[in-house]
C-alpha cells in the first residue's frame, strides 16, 4: 500500500512539475514578444528554473556541461596596457563596432612598422582625431610572440573596408615591405590564421584570410615587395599546412 502511495505522490509530483514547466515555457515566449532584447537575463532564468523542474522530476537528461572555454592563440593579453580615446569623431564616438564572434568573416594582415605595441598605440589613439585604442586585435612579435591587444568582438579596423568590420586585424610588427619577416613571425602568423579558420564560433575561411593591400590600395603587409622576398607564398604555405590543405 505504501508503495502506491509513493508511486502516486510521484505521478502528482511530475504531473504539478510538468504543468509549471510548461507554463513558464509559455510566459518566456510571451515574455520575449513583449520584451526582446533588454529582458535576456531575466528569460534566461525563467528557462533555467523551467529546466530545473523538469530535471527534479526526470523529464529531462541531465543538462550537458558547459562547453570548453573559446580556444585562445596568444601568448599575453596587453590589452590593459595600451592606450585609449574615448573621445573619437563619428562614427568612432562610441568606440569601435561591437560585433559578434559569429560576424568575424575573414582576417586582414598587416604590418605595423614598429615594434612596439605600446608607441603604436599612443600614436593611432592621436591620428586623425583619434581612434579608441590600436587597430590590431592581435600582434606579432618579430620573435613569434602573439599579444592580444582588444577583444575579439571589438571591431577595429585599418583595413579600409568600413566602420562595422568583420575582420580580425593582425598587425605584424616591422617594415616588412622592407625587411623580411622572420621564421619565427611567419610560423606565428600561419598558427594565428589557421587559429581563426578553425575557430569553432568564427566564419573565417581560408580565402577570406588576406592582407590589406587585398582591399586597398597600399604596400601592407609588404608580402608583396621584392625587398623584403615577396614572402605571402611562405606565409601561405605555412597556413595550408597547419590545416592540413593540399597545395593548389
Amino acid at each position: 500500500m505504501r508503495a502506491q502511495v509513493t508511486l502516486d505522490a510521484r505521478v502528482i509530483k511530475q504531473g504539478v512539475a510538468r504543468i509549471m514547466a510548461e507554463a513558464i515555457d509559455e510566459l518566456v515566449e510571451a515574455y520575449a514578444a513583449v520584451l526582446p532584447a533588454p529582458a535576456e537575463g531575466a528569460r534566461g532564468v525563467l528557462r533555467g528554473f523551467s529546466a530545473w523542474l523538469k530535471q527534479q522530476v526526470g523529464l529531462e537528461e541531465e543538462a550537458p556541461p558547459d562547453p570548453l572555454p573559446l580556444p585562445m592563440v596568444w601568448d599575453r593579453d596587453i590589452s590593459a596596457e595600451l592606450a585609449t580615446n574615448e573621445r573619437c569623431p563619428p562614427p568612432l564616438q562610441d568606440g569601435w563596432w561591437s560585433r559578434t564572434l559569429e560576424q568575424i568573416d575573414g582576417l586582414t594582415f598587416h604590418h605595423t612598422l614598429s615594434h612596439s605595441p605600446h608607441a603604436t598605440a599612443r600614436n593611432y589613439v592621436r591620428k586623425g582625431g583619434g581612434r579608441p585604442s590600436l587597430p590590431y586585435t592581435l600582434w606579432v612579435t618579430e620573435t613569434g610572440e602573439i599579444l592580444k591587444c582588444g577583444a575579439l568582438t571589438a571591431g577595429c579596423w585599418h583595413d579600409h573596408t568600413g566602420h562595422e568590420n568583420t575582420h580580425l586585424s593582425v598587425g605584424l610588427a616591422g617594415s616588412l615591405h622592407q625587411v623580411e619577416p622572420s621564421e619565427a613571425q611567419l610560423d606565428a602568423a600561419a598558427k594565428v590564421a589557421a587559429w581563426a579558420v578553425r575557430h569553432p564560433g568564427m566564419n573565417v575561411a581560408l580565402d577570406t584570410v588576406n592582407g590589406h593591400g587585398d582591399y586597398y590600395s597600399t604596400v601592407c603587409p609588404g608580402w608583396g615587395s621584392a625587398a623584403s622576398g615577396n614572402w605571402r607564398p611562405r606565409l601561405y604555405r605555412r597556413i595550408r599546412q597547419r590545416l592540413g590543405v593540399a597545395e593548389t
